[in-house]
């Protein structure tokens, strides 16, 4: 069970009148000043748009440390899994136009695909619902070789034969390779490259310039370099296939045209209002039970205003895309350093923008080696490759994930801890019955709940 602090930190907010542009922007600074204060930092940009106008569009820090290049509104970063939503509304265009149905076997546009005797639909392969393994959790691909720009059959021929780890509608499980497969299917049916499908059908008529897919070999005048921390010392971090990446998380942007694509895909400019709608609605697995996924967006809520929204985490870069539709209101923030989670600099911005208070963090208290015993380990969330190491040093502990900084963790009492510094929107409740070590820790994250299991001592 959850602590009482746990449950009621995010009920403790009270509302005040709605800011001006001004304090917007105001705000905007002072939280990209505060997280590039972070060791290792390197730049930012963030964007806000209000009533389906771009109120913020600004860089912060660096772009390119090498050659001190600023960030500005036209930075281009890594935006990550956010790429996953702009797939999801070319499948929705396709739809709409009668090419493909949400209900079609995948079979039926990628015939030679092995489904080992399952029926795994379009549906599927949009909610993460396929059962397929996610190509990040391939050695080779990740780790091995992240550099090699795979073909289509090469990525096919290193998932296709692994087996199901449930069957398909039954159960969610993020996975990359569902959305590579959409790609793929996009361009089958439109018989064009899925870079040059999204130009034509969405940069383009959008006017969103500094939009477009990565390259590895192009020349891109504004793109930022990612970087992350080995040891104390800043670095570039690992290269990454383009291809790769392609329609699960192979797009660039600046966080301008980001809030300018959340407003106009709301508003049905992209896709129908009924397809946004199906987009944006919590799915439903066999047997019933929901899942604050729909297509290529989650659905969640922050201090209890409704939130559409998308994050993303690749080599060097971390973003996220938040839309409040009650409210209007339109937030984006990526980064292009491990030190800065744009979800924090995002979820601030965003209660400034819709005029929520915060309440006073609540007091540490001293953490007991007893208990910092009991908490250190690996853990893993089921059913994704996230693992989490709580490791303890100098009677504090630390919270790493592969390839981040490790964080100090915060402790409050009871198990529980905040993992960034009273940052309220991420903490950690250990299961600390009894006197074994934790089984288990809660990861609460907004309004996300995710359990992970403890792996190893």
């Amino acid at each position: 069970m959850l602590s009482m602090t746990a449950a009621l930190v995010f009920a403790c907010i009270a509302f005040s009148e709605r800011p001006t542009d001004a304090a917007i922007t105001a705000a905007a600074d002072r939280l990209a000043a505060q997280a590039l204060s972070n060791p290792g930092a390197a730049g930012l940009s963030v964007a806000v748009a209000r009533n389906g106008k771009v109120i913020l569009s600004k860089g912060y820090g660096l772009a390119e440390v090498e050659h001190d290049a600023k960030a500005d509104g036209n930075s281009m970063f890594r935006m990550g899994s956010i790429t996953k939503q702009f797939t999801a509304a070319a499948i929705m265009r396709l739809v709409e136009q009668g090419r493909i149905g949400l209900d079609d076997p995948i079979t039926r546009h990628l015939p030679e695909y092995n489904t080992q005797g399952r029926e795994i639909t379009v549906r599927h392969l949009l909610t993460h619902t396929s059962g397929i393994k996610s190509y990040t959790e391939i050695k080779r691909v990740m780790v091995d070789e992240p550099e090699r720009e795979f073909t289509h059959r090469e990525m096919l021929d290193m998932v296709q034969h692994e087996p199901l780890a449930f069957e398909p509608g039954t159960r969610f499980a993020y996975s990359n390779t569902g959305y590579y497969l959409l790609g793929m299917i996009i361009e089958d049916i439109s018989g064009k490259d899925y870079c040059a499908y999204l130009q034509d059908e969405f940069f383009g008529p959008l006017g969103l310039t500094r939009t477009r897919c990565d390259s590895n070999t192009e020349i891109i005048k504004g793109r930022a370099q990612g970087y992350t921390v080995e040891g104390e010392k800043l670095v570039n971090d690992r290269g990454l296939a383009t291809g790769t990446t392609f329609a699960a998380g192979g797009l660039l942007a600046s966080a301008h045209d980001l809030v300018v694509w959340a407003d106009a895909l709301a508003a049905g400019k992209i896709v129908s209002q009924a397809s946004y709608k199906l987009m944006s609605t919590p799915l439903k697995l066999v047997g019933g039970d929901a899942h604050d996924y729909g297509f290529g967006l989650f659905i969640d809520s922050l201090d209890g205003h409704a939130r559409v929204q998308h994050g993303g985490d690749i080599f060097g870069f971390n973003s996220m895309l938040a839309r409040f539709p009650d409210d209007d209101v339109a937030v984006a923030v990526i980064s292009n350093s491990r030190s800065i989670s744009s979800t924090r600099v995002a979820n601030g911005l965003s209660r400034v923008a819709l005029g929520v208070s915060e309440a006073a963090a609540p007091v540490a208290v001293t953490l007991s080696e007893t208990e910092a015993v009991r908490c250190e380990g690996v853990y893993a969330f089921p059913d994704t490759d996230w693992e989490m190491t709580i490791t303890r040093r100098d009677g504090k502990l630390f919270s790493q994930s592969p390839g981040d900084p490790d964080s100090v963790m915060t402790y409050l009492g009871k198990g529980e801890f905040s993992a960034l510094l009273y940052d309220k929107d991420v903490r950690l409740v250990f299961d600390l019955v009894g006197d074994k070590p934790a089984a288990a820790f809660v990861l609460l994250d907004g309004a996300a709940a995710l359990t992970a299991k403890r792996k190893s001592p």
